[in-house]
């Protein structure tokens, strides 16, 4: 039985990373991060293994720009996941990540590309189809975004006389 998986490409936002995975709920996400982003990759990690249940999740590191590497690595990939259905979300991460990823492509029929733009909305370029999401909550958001707040009141608490 084939299962979904989302390889998902880390840069410095997490949000256009996560909403993605929080809303296809795949079985197993592949976060492909590099040395500068492994923060935002922990984050993500962590993120998802509070709110979306069953969702295995493994992290690759990999060179930002070393064509011959990524595309052994993205190879490699592909070759693991070659019976199940793909999504690679390349609204992150370089953009030397996002070209190989779509050459290599023809090596499998069950690929297809998402990019999450700035207004919330996911755009499945293989079937041409869009989904969008809304903010979770104001915890899952400051957490993406790696803000730590020490305490912080509702917006239900205030009145319209406020």
């Amino acid at each position: 039985m084939a299962r979904k998986i989302q390889i998902a490409f880390v840069g410095k936002e997490a949000s256009p990373v996560y909403y993605p995975i929080s809303l296809y709920k795949p079985d197993k996400v592949v976060l492909i991060y590099s040395e500068q982003t492994t923060n935002v990759a922990d984050c993500i990690k962590e993120v998802i293994q509070e709110n979306v249940k069953d969702v295995q999740c493994e992290k690759r590191k990999l060179s930002p720009n070393n064509i011959g590497e990524i595309t052994k690595n993205l190879v490699k990939c592909y070759e693991q996941y070659k019976d199940d259905e793909v999504i690679v979300n390349f609204s992150s991460g370089t953009k030397a990540w996002a070209y190989v990823a779509i050459q290599e492509k023809i090596r499998l029929n069950n690929v297809q590309f998402i990019y999450v733009d700035q207004t919330n909305t996911i755009w499945n370029l293989t079937t041409e189809q869009q989904d969008s999401f809304d903010i979770e909550n104001i915890d899952t958001e400051l957490k993406l975004h790696m803000v730590e707040t020490i305490r912080y009141k509702s917006i239900a608490g205030y009145t319209d006389e406020d």
